[in-house]
Formats: structure tokens, C-alpha cells, sequence
């Protein structure tokens, strides 16, 4: 049976799920069992309900669009204070995109727009934060204390028209801090990505022509092949959240020397 009905919907997502399951699985899937449970126990708490779990993402309704920002700022605030005392290979971030709009109902599923841009909204938040789409701005702004920051003007993947978007972020942090922030991640992006064609330019301007041309079979056997390990880069930005920048350095430059045949590149977790 297919149903149409304005709902408010919540997507949630875990940052580094995927770094974290490549170096500790068993840990992993402790975290994500203790994620879902506290998730899951608020959202019912806010009169929400659980449509899916899809990984480390939880999908979730509510009839009122307060009670899903609510339910968002308290599952940010309640993960705060259990991070709190925690190690960081311990701790539970995540993201929140909430949107409110039509959808269809079918066989226990939601489909369409509404859910779309939900969907699309929970990469824009801050770790630790919520984005809010402007419907659902429009729909709290009389009825909740404190009042989202104005994120600005996005285009969303497969939704027509841009929208304005509005941030709940991590407790001490302000929006222009964040605009920083990613500011800064751009930059970094492209000082990887030259990094990365430096290398591989050093690597083909330097490798000795006479052994490229050899071929497998003739390499005595005794003779160790050219090997080339990547050494892991060290955060010293002294913000835990940034540890990935020193990751895709690494990822970066061994991506780009595995394709060059003649050369044999040592796994980034050997």
C-alpha cells in the first residue's frame, strides 16, 4: 500500500566508521552496538521511529518537526558526555541531517525528495554537529530556544534547487569557525594532490630507464624487487578530528606508486 504524509526525517551517520573498521573490527562493532542502542532509545524517547539501519546510518521519522531537532541535539549532547571520558579510538562520532517534506510511504519504507535531501544533508554537518535544511528551520524557529547558525546556500546531488541550510554545531565551536575549517581542508586537499604528483614525477624522473625494461623473468630470483613503503604522517595540528588529512597523504601518494609497474609498494598497514 503507497502513502503519501509530511514527515520530519533524520539521517545519522558515523565519522571514521569505515578507518576504524580496517584497524580494530571487534571494537568497532562493540561501538556501533552501543551507538545503535543509545540511538535507538532516544529516537523512541522522541516519538520517532527507526525505518533502517544501513550500516553505521540510522533512518528515522517524526511527526513533529521539533521533536526530531530535539531528539538530534540531545543524541549530539548525550554522545558529548559519554566521548568524555573516553580515549579517541573510543569514542562515538557522528553526523545529523534532518529535513522535513512529502514522502512516500511503502511497505514500511520512506522514498522520495523528503528523504533525499535528508540523506544529503548529514555529510554537510559539522562531527558532532546537525544541518538542518531551511523547511525545518522555518518550522522551529517560534517554538525552540536556541536557534540553528545560518550555513549558507547549497546545491545537493540530484535536487533541483539549491537550499539554504543551517548548522547546530559542536558545543564551543561557532559557524565562521567551521567555514574555516573546511576552507582550510580545501586548501590541504590540493597541497595532498601536489604532494602525491611530485612524488610520482621524482619516482619516473629518477628510476634508472634500463630497469624499466626488464622483465619479470629475468630478474634473478636471489635479488630483492624495488620496494617503496610510505611511512605513516604525523598529526601535529594536536585536533584529533584531523587525523585523516595525515591518512590521505599516505592513501594519496601509495595509490599513485602502485600503478607503476616495475615497482613493488609496501601496504600502508603492513
Amino acid at each position: 500500500m503507497t502513502n503519501r504524509k509530511l514527515v520530519a526525517v533524520l539521517f545519522t551517520d558515523i565519522v571514521g566508521f569505515s578507518k576504524n573498521m580496517s584497524l580494530n573490527e571487534e571494537r568497532t562493532m562493540q561501538l556501533l552496538d552501543e551507538h545503535d542502542s543509545i540511538l535507538t532509545a532516544l529516537i523512541i524517547r522522541f516519538n520517532g521511529h527507526v525505518l533502517k539501519h544501513i550500516g553505521d546510518a540510522i533512518f528515522a521519522e517524526f511527526p513533529l518537526v521539533s521533536d526530531a531537532v530535539n531528539c538530534g541535539r540531545e543524541i549530539q549532547a548525550t554522545l558529548l558526555r559519554y566521548n568524555s571520558d573516553k580515549k579517541h579510538s573510543d569514542q562515538i562520532l557522528i553526523r545529523i541531517g534532518i529535513h522535513m517534506g512529502e514522502v512516500i510511504e511503502r511497505d514500511h519504507d520512506l522514498f522520495g525528495d523528503g528523504v533525499n535531501i535528508a540523506a544529503r544533508l548529514e555529510p554537510l554537518a559539522i562531527p558532532g554537529g546537525i544541518c538542518l535544511s531551511e523547511d525545518v528551520y522555518r518550522a522551529i524557529k517560534s517554538s525552540i530556544k536556541e536557534l540553528p547558525q545560518p550555513g549558507g546556500l547549497v546545491k545537493l546531488k540530484n535536487i533541483p534547487e539549491s537550499i539554504k541550510i543551517f548548522h547546530y554545531v559542536p558545543e564551543g565551536m561557532t559557524i565562521k569557525q567551521v567555514r574555516s575549517d573546511r576552507t582550510n581542508s580545501s586548501k590541504l586537499t590540493v597541497i595532498l594532490s601536489l604532494v602525491a604528483l611530485i612524488t610520482l614525477f621524482l619516482v619516473f624522473m629518477f628510476w634508472p630507464e634500463s630497469k624499466q625494461d626488464i622483465s619479470v623473468q629475468q630478474i634473478d630470483a636471489t635479488v630483492m624487487p624495488n620496494t617503496i613503503a610510505v611511512l605513516a604522517f604525523r598529526n601535529i595540528s594536536g585536533d584529533p578530528q584531523q587525523e585523516y588529512f595525515t591518512e590521505g597523504i599516505s592513501e594519496e601518494i601509495l595509490n599513485l606508486l602502485a600503478h607503476i609497474p616495475s615497482l613493488s609498494v609496501t601496504s600502508r598497514t603492513s
